[in-house]
């Protein structure tokens, strides 16, 4: 993963919220409705929209439908940024 690229998108307003909601969620994955119901609750989803190609294109989120849900989930890639950006958080809260 090109680290440029990635800064850029960790900079973006709705990054975080999409790791944030989806994280609330089993399997990291959520119904498109869900998902964009508890994202309106603190943020707008037009931040999410904003930010949805290039997640898709870095693989770290994915797209898939079953039995007609849409569905929005964080992919293994994912999971391990998610893993990594709250270790980083938990260790720049130590050192504050």
């Amino acid at each position: 993963m090109d680290f440029e690229k990635l800064y850029l998108v960790l900079n973006k307003r709705g990054f975080f919220n999409t790791f944030q909601v989806l994280s609330q969620y089993r399997d990291y994955r959520a119904e498109k409705g869900d998902f964009y119901k508890k994202l309106n609750e603190f943020s707008n989803y037009n931040s999410f929209l904003r930010l949805k190609d290039k997640l898709l294109e870095m693989n770290l989120i994915q797209l898939d439908s079953n039995n007609g849900e849409e569905y929005i989930g964080l992919t293994e890639k994912g999971k391990t940024v998610f893993g990594n950006l709250l270790q980083l958080n938990d260790l720049i809260k130590v050192e504050n």
